[in-house]
């Protein structure tokens, strides 16, 4: 929608959804690469919002840590690495 990813989750028995807006300019490089790791950016930051906004609400939990988000993010970029 609008250049925009909306994310929504309801946690089984909670009448409190979770709602995460991305914007995808701020987490894609528009280029012509077969590279997927060269097509993303801010990959960190991304795992870090879906882990405090959406995650952390469905495991009942504040938050997350940083050191969490990080080892996500390079597990991430491990995946696409391999995909070329």
């Amino acid at each position: 929608m609008n250049k925009k990813l909306l994310i929504d989750t309801l946690k089984e028995g909670s009448s409190d959804p979770a709602h995460l807006e991305i914007c995808v300019r701020d987490y894609t490089i528009s280029n012509e690469s077969s590279n997927y790791s060269e097509q993303f950016k801010n990959l960190e930051q991304l795992v870090r919002r879906l882990n405090q906004d959406i995650l952390a609400k469905l495991d009942g939990s504040s938050s997350s840590s940083s050191a969490s988000a990080k080892c996500c993010a390079e597990h991430l970029h491990a995946q696409f690495r391999a995909r070329i």
